[in-house]
């Protein structure tokens, strides 16, 4: 049972408990936590056994702490608590912390082996503890009490570190009366890839910097030098680094150009962060029943208030303040996004004026179960931009947000993590207007990952977002997600499961399309729509047109219990790939459908009797212009009811409209093309030529800032069975020729590929025909 309760050191979790706590040395000294690594372990959703380790470790020196670099797929890994040989301990509850690149890592899914857990502010997150309380005394000298799983990105080492609980320390305690405290004497790491993990079992060595610059393995007391912690490691090269004061009153060991990036204070090289050298920056603190008071963060959250931000006073009240309009420089009424959402009361509206956001404070964004309005200042989304530089989401929902919580008139660009690249929601309904979802990436839901959730989405538009299920969104476990007049624009889900290139729907999640427009979707399984059973799903005046799946070009339906698809008002045409509908158990129920020129088939498999039943056609919607991307109606169009009336009873088929009136300059259809507006694009992949190629081809790539490119050739399983391109690269325009085959290589069969770009923080890819 996990309970959000941030503020609680251990002592007061004691208290809590009847329990009076002593600092003398009690039955826990000596104990270290360490990470062993479950290579072997499966995730699944389901949680049960997660703590019965395999191999059922009864010394820290059997634990392994490393596992592979291996993107995709989701691994486990356990905290556990060590004594040494010799002690008898009795634990009643710990408490700790962690740190880790969540560039590099996403956690996905946590829990406690036994009690309950009280967890700081957005735990898991770097940087963040939590208070684990047992059920029954823990007597065991080596025992897990915590699991994590998570994905990794990319194939690049790193580590995963534990340490004190930020602001509380890291002790444990037990449950003797009264109590007694023992500071945990060590702290392991786990690592992944080629960077090594830390094992500091009961009464090892830890990091010692001598004068000359080298670091040596000692305990504290053989130290000639200075002490970096038992939980430091030499194989780190800990020893040009020191400690940097974050405004949180965390210590992390970091160098001065790094610290200076996050916004802390570096206290010099080789200054170590135990004992703890860092005071947490007092600020505003809004406190329901008392107003506005200067503490600390912890001291606020103590006070059951919001912190508003280090450094900010109480006059002018910024507590009391209804609105509030930011600027991307941080100059407005409060530096960051983050910052306002903190001082805001429920019913403010947070302005933010046209510009792009980025850094701390400006991604990651908890309302915090606060009904608010997060707006751009102007209502133009291209010109309001929150960029979230592959380090993270845009917003998460996950405190029982409701439709009063609104995100309005805002792009969120370059998000990235595990689930919901842009957003993330949890047991949430929030509302989003008039957004701007472009090249953001996860493993689910490229922009949107929506869990037992009612959120909302008016008028937005999503472009280029990648993902393996749902490449724009993936929506799973319940609750009804609604999409009324939005834009989906060339997102992407090829690679692991490879479902939905717009939308994955699944696991009991009913889903209400209207008035929507799918185009260059593309997937294994749905090119725009993927949707498994149980659910009721439902899509009325939309338009879904030249995408691309291997089953179902536009929609793949599989049907299960209580499944039911209805589709109503919408045209189904020049989808490539499977059938226009592909079903897999169950019959969708159409009416008033246009579904035609489908490359596996139109009216085929299931809906193979509902051709010129309930107005249901196959004809040429005639579109003003398919190879221009104008999917508006010519006049005569047989998805326009006749003059004077129509005996079908069928209004105007399709999302876009009738008439042919000339369009806005650079735009695909009625609505602007999100990929013109001023959204910086970080990577941009020209089209390949030939194609279809015998092996030889061009193509242009644009790079917005320099660094590493890799160009891959990838097969329809999303297999990479050639790299074109793996080096640095200066930022601006590049002509690039190579071999798609040959070259001394075997040569490629004859068949469809894709021709993949990445610069680490985008994706772009083209298709590509391969023949001999």
């Amino acid at each position: 049972m996990n309970r959000s309760f941030a503020t609680l050191s251990l002592a007061i979790v004691l208290c809590a408990h009847a329990f009076l706590v002593t600092a003398s040395a009690g039955p826990n000294a000596g104990g270290v936590l360490v990470v062993h690594a479950g290579d072997d372990v499966v995730y699944t959703t389901d949680h049960s056994g997660y703590c019965d380790v395999p191999g059922s470790p009864h010394a820290c020196s059997s634990l392994d702490t490393n596992l592979p670099a291996d993107p995709g797929r989701a691994q486990v890994w356990w905290v556990m608590a060590c004594f040494p040989e010799e002690s008898q301990p009795r634990v009643k509850a710990v408490e700790f912390g962690v740190q880790y690149d969540q560039q590099l890592l996403g956690v996905v899914d946590w829990g406690e082996c036994d009690g309950f857990a009280f967890l700081g502010s957005d735990w898991p997150a770097s940087g963040t503890g939590a208070a684990i309380v047992f059920a029954q005394t823990r007597t065991e000298r080596v025992f897990p009490f915590y699991w994590f799983a998570g994905y990794v990105y990319g194939e690049e080492g790193f580590g995963f570190r534990l340490g004190e609980y930020p602001g509380h320390g890291g002790n444990f305690a037990d449950d003797s009366s009264p109590g007694m405290i023992d500071p945990v004497a060590g702290y392991g790491v786990l690592g992944f890839g080629d960077h090594a993990g830390y094992l500091p079992c009961p009464g090892d060595a830890g990091a010692c910097c001598l004068a000359d610059g080298n670091c040596v393995s000692v305990d504290r007391a053989s130290c000639a030098g200075t002490w970096l912690g038992s939980s430091v490691g030499c194989q780190d090269s800990p020893c040009g680094r020191g400690a940097c004061c974050l405004s949180t009153g965390q210590c992390t060991l970091t160098d001065e150009a790094d610290c200076s990036e996050q916004g802390g204070t570096y206290q010099g090289a080789l200054t170590p962060c135990e004992p703890q050298p860092c005071v947490p920056e007092a600020g505003a603190c809004c406190v329901q029943s008392s107003g506005c008071k200067i503490v600390s963060r912890a001291e606020c959250e103590m006070l059951g208030g919001s912190f508003v931000w280090p450094g900010t006073v109480c006059d002018p009240a910024p507590c009391a303040l209804p609105e509030y309009t930011l600027r991307a420089d941080g100059t407005g009424q409060l530096p960051t996004i983050q910052a306002a959402i903190n001082a805001a009361d429920a019913g403010a509206v947070i302005h933010l004026a046209d510009g792009t956001y980025r850094g701390h404070g400006n991604h990651d964004l908890d309302f915090g179960g606060k009904a608010l309005t997060v707006r751009s200042l102007t209502g133009t989304p291209q010109s309001c931009v929150i960029d979230c530089e592959s380090r993270g989401r845009g917003f998460v929902f996950d405190d029982g947000e409701g439709p009063e919580s609104i995100v309005e008139g805002v792009t969120i660009a370059h998000g990235r993590a595990a689930e919901g690249g842009a957003v993330e929601i949890r047991s949430s309904g929030p509302r989003f207007s008039q957004c701007w979802f472009i090249e953001n990436q996860a493993v689910y839901g490229g922009a949107i990952m929506s869990r037992t959730s009612t959120a909302t989405f008016e008028n937005c538009t999503f472009a280029q977002n990648h993902a393996e299920a749902g490449g724009a969104m993936n929506l799973i476990f319940g609750g009804l997600v609604e999409v009324r007049d939005c834009y989906f624009l060339e997102n992407v889900a090829l690679e692991g499961e490879g479902a939905g290139g717009s939308i994955a729907a699944y696991l009991d999640t009913d889903l209400a399309i209207q008035g929507c427009l799918f185009v260059g979707g593309d997937a294994r399984e749905g090119g725009a729509l993927w949707l498994h059973g149980p659910g009721l799903w439902n899509v009325t005046s939309s338009t879904i047109a030249a995408n691309e799946a291997g089953l179902g070009g536009a929609i793949y339906h599989e049907a299960l219990e209580q499944a039911q698809l209805t589709v109503d008002r919408s045209i189904l045409a020049f989808n490539l790939g499977g059938a226009g509908l592909h079903c897999d158990g169950g019959e969708p129920q159409l009416s008033c459908v246009d579904i035609f020129g489908n490359e596996g088939g139109d009216y085929v498999g299931c809906i193979a009797d509902q051709n010129g039943v309930r107005g249901n056609r196959s004809a040429d919607p005639r579109f003003c212009d398919l190879a221009g991307g104008d999917y508006r109606l010519k006049p005569g169009s047989p998805c326009l009811p006749p003059l004077g009336g129509t005996v079908t009873n069928c209004p105007i088929l399709g999302s876009e409209g009738r008439g042919c009136g000339a369009l806005a300059p650079g735009a695909t259809s009625l609505r602007s093309d999100p990929l013109t507006g001023n959204v910086q694009r970080r990577l941009v992949l020209g089209s390949v030529v030939p194609n279809p190629s015998f092996g030889e081809i061009e193509f242009s790539l644009e790079m917005a800032e320099a660094g590493r490119l890799r160009v891959e050739l990838v097969d329809v399983t999303g297999r990479v069975v050639r790299v074109l391109v793996d080096d640095l690269v200066a930022a601006g325009s590049h002509r690039i020729q190579s071999l798609a085959q040959g070259g001394g290589e075997r040569p490629l069969p004859a068949g469809v590929y894709y021709l993949r770009a990445l610069d680490g923080r985008s994706i772009q890819q083209q298709k590509l025909v391969l023949v001999r």
